[in-house]
């Protein structure tokens, strides 16, 4: 997260992850949050920051797709 708050800056998520005592606990029982306690408020704030990033992707991924299309339709109409 810290990595991700430095590069992005934590003010761009609606979702940041505090600390927390489940989430302190889960690795030493070798397990992720999600799986240690799922319902704990650390396991629903890392489920729901994975939704955002996840759901920026597949915006950009489309953003993206579309951009390419009137790049090609630019392309054609050039070509003419």
């Amino acid at each position: 997260m810290q990595e991700c708050a430095e590069g992005n800056a934590s003010s761009r998520w609606s979702v940041t992850p505090s600390p927390s005592t489940r989430r302190a606990e889960a690795p030493s029982h070798g397990q992720p949050i999600v799986q240690y306690d799922r319902q704990s408020r650390g396991a629903v704030a890392y489920l729901a920051l994975a939704e955002e990033v996840l759901q920026r992707q597949k915006a950009a991924l489309k953003e993206k797709k579309n951009e390419e299309k009137r790049n090609d339709a630019k392309a054609v109409k050039d070509t003419r």
